[in-house]
């Protein structure tokens, strides 16, 4: 959203469009004010709350002030960016900017104005503009590194949305013993890192007592988010003294494991 007065900053306001465009923001601003002024007021502040940044021009005038109001309704749109805590970026017209006369307010509307700019200097870093196209260089700059800002927290709180997300995920680890037992007992140390015990799975570790080891498979594997197959090796050819390969036998508990994932249709990974 673009705040500034009017009257002397029409050619401004014309570059500030162009440089919102160039840095991939649209820009709204309030060309025509409501006849009404409680129209008028309720626009504009409107036109803020639906902003996602406030964009504030500030040169010699201070801006309208409805009938009823101490303010102008150029302040009011500040003070709510500020009251809604919008990110408030602030562009001071400079002394060596060209000026003329009628650009200029005298009188009270003066003191205010000038109140305005000291009170949002104590908060704000203001950049300071000498001609339109300075201005619309300034605020280029400026959206751009807003942009990349925002698009760090917002990656920063995705990224703790998710892990937050995976912490709950309820993870089967199955291995087969003779093959990857001290590589997988490793690796369940570093999972505990980073998910909560209760929602990790590995057969030795955590089957209860009083039951099969097939019916525990069974139940813990049904239960999981995901499985995680550690495939070593020996994982394929593992055998037992008689020749024959665990994978063969219908009771072979890693079969069992990973069969049931693929009835359930869990997701799985596989890491060699």
């Amino acid at each position: 959203m673009v705040s500034s007065t009017a009257q002397d900053l029409p050619e401004h306001r014309g570059e500030i469009r162009l440089g919102c465009e160039g840095a991939g923001f649209e820009p709204r601003m309030m060309e025509h004010l409501p006849a009404l002024d409680a129209d008028a007021i309720k626009a504009s502040l409107r036109m803020v709350e639906e902003a996602d940044v406030y964009v504030g021009i500030f040169a010699y005038r201070y801006g309208y002030v409805p009938d009823g109001y101490d303010i102008s309704i150029t302040e009011m749109e500040y003070n709510h960016a500020a009251k809604l805590e919008k990110p408030r970026l602030i562009f001071f017209i400079h002394g060596d900017h060209p000026i003329t006369g009628r650009d200029v307010e005298t009188g009270a509307g003066a003191t205010k104005l000038q109140a305005l700019k000291d009170r949002i200097g104590k908060h704000r870093v203001a950049a300071f503009f000498k001609s339109p196209s300075d201005l619309r260089a300034h605020v280029v700059e400026a959206l751009t590194t807003l942009s990349t800002e925002l698009d760090k927290i917002n990656k920063t709180k995705i990224l703790g949305r998710n892990k937050q997300s995976l912490q709950k995920l309820r993870v089967f680890v199955s291995y087969r013993h003779s093959d990857s037992r001290h590589f997988t007992g490793r690796l369940y140390d570093r999972l505990l890192n980073e998910f909560d015990r209760d929602y990790l799975y590995m057969d030795v570790a955590t089957n209860p007592f009083g039951r099969s080891f097939v019916e525990a498979v069974e139940a813990a594997v049904s239960k999981c988010d995901v499985l995680l197959a550690i495939i070593g090796p020996d994982w394929l050819t593992s055998c037992e003294r008689n020749g024959r390969r665990h994978l063969d036998k219908p009771n072979d508990l890693v079969r069992i494991e990973i069969l049931t994932a693929l009835q359930r249709r869990i997701p799985g990974n596989c890491s060699p």
